[in-house]
């Protein structure tokens, strides 16, 4: 019998939260252990947190975040979201987030519909890709980063860490 208890817990249950009163989330303690909370899991449930706030017909249509403080991974988060405009074809939201009353982050999002100038194809900006080996073809880095794989496509000589790197979603 495997003991869930020790488990490391799913990607997708790192970034979930729970309502916990109007327009108010929580996200449980992460991992035990871990030094801090990563950045990309903090904008991930801020995020989910705001999403749950505007309408069906809106996306995404950018964010700018703040990290103010170091979160504790043994701690319960906490977002508050305010809902600063809801216009007909836009909504504007910023979300905090607390623990134990303290603020460790800010963030504000915009929120559009999709048929008002959000295109399904994301902005391009890099004008092309390194000539790195694939994905499969590269080795893979031990890391800190639950449900996410890490591969080094290509091992610069002489230096200790790899310069590009390969990242997915093991899920």
């Amino acid at each position: 019998m495997v003991d869930d208890s020790l488990a490391e817990p799913a990607l997708a249950d790192l970034l979930a939260v729970r309502p916990v009163g109007v327009d108010q989330f929580a996200a449980p303690d992460s991992v035990p252990g871990r030094m801090g909370i990563y950045g990309g899991q903090l904008i991930a449930q801020a995020v989910n947190a705001a999403v749950r706030t505007v309408e069906h017909d809106r996306v995404l249509h950018s964010l700018h975040a703040y990290f103010l403080s170091r979160g504790r991974p043994d701690e319960e988060l906490i977002y508050d979201v305010a809902r600063e405009r809801d216009g007909r074809s836009y909504s504007a939201r910023r979300v905090t987030a607390t623990q134990e009353g303290k603020l460790i982050f800010s963030m504000a999002l915009s929120f559009a519909r999709a048929d008002q100038g959000v295109r399904d194809e994301p902005d391009a900006q890099a004008v092309g890709l390194p000539d790195v080996a694939p994905p499969e073809d590269a080795r893979r880095i031990e890391t800190h980063l639950l449900g996410i794989e890490v591969r080094d496509p290509a091992p610069p000589s002489g230096l200790a860490h790899p310069t590009r790197v390969w990242f997915r979603c093991e899920e």
